[in-house]
């Protein structure tokens, strides 16, 4: 488990475990080495660590147990892969953890974006019948129309 804590010196950061052997964090931020943050037993059965870090930054971490075992916290903002076929922890220190954890929230149950249909012009409306009294009546026949003739010029 992860705890944030906004400081004027930056985050703090609480390592907590339930485990019964030896454990440190491990990272980019201590130069992976283990001697650097090792969990402390504490009277609630736990190993914690605190670490202070500049925010607007974001790290890689793990655990390291005793006898060289590695393993990734659940509370991790996210994974990627190590570089030796195994997977880092990663914390994003940029915005704080609430408004993160409310953006994923509202990401979750944003509904889903609809795309644009394009749809084809509806048909033109189909030229009604005509009725008994219409067609019964011959089609009126076309009239010539007069044509003018062109004046000449005078000249």
């Amino acid at each position: 488990m992860i705890t944030r804590a906004r400081t004027n010196d930056g985050v703090k950061l609480t390592f907590s475990l339930q485990v019964d052997r030896p454990v440190s964090v491990v990272g980019d931020f201590n130069g992976w080495d283990p001697s650097a943050h090792p969990l402390k037993p504490r009277t609630n059965g736990k190993r914690s660590v605190v670490v202070t870090l500049p925010p607007g930054s974001r790290y890689a971490f793990r655990y390291l147990a005793d006898g060289g075992h590695f393993f990734d916290d659940e509370a991790a903002d996210g994974y990627e892969d190590n570089g030796y076929g195994g997977t880092h922890g990663v914390l994003v220190l940029d915005v704080p953890h609430a408004a993160r954890t409310a953006a994923k929230r509202a990401a979750a149950t944003k509904a889903p974006e609809t795309t644009a249909r394009v749809t084809e012009p509806a048909p033109e409306p189909a030229a009604a019948a005509p009725t008994r009294k219409q067609a019964a009546r011959p089609a009126a026949a076309a009239k010539p129309t007069a044509t003018r003739r062109a004046k000449k010029p005078k000249g």
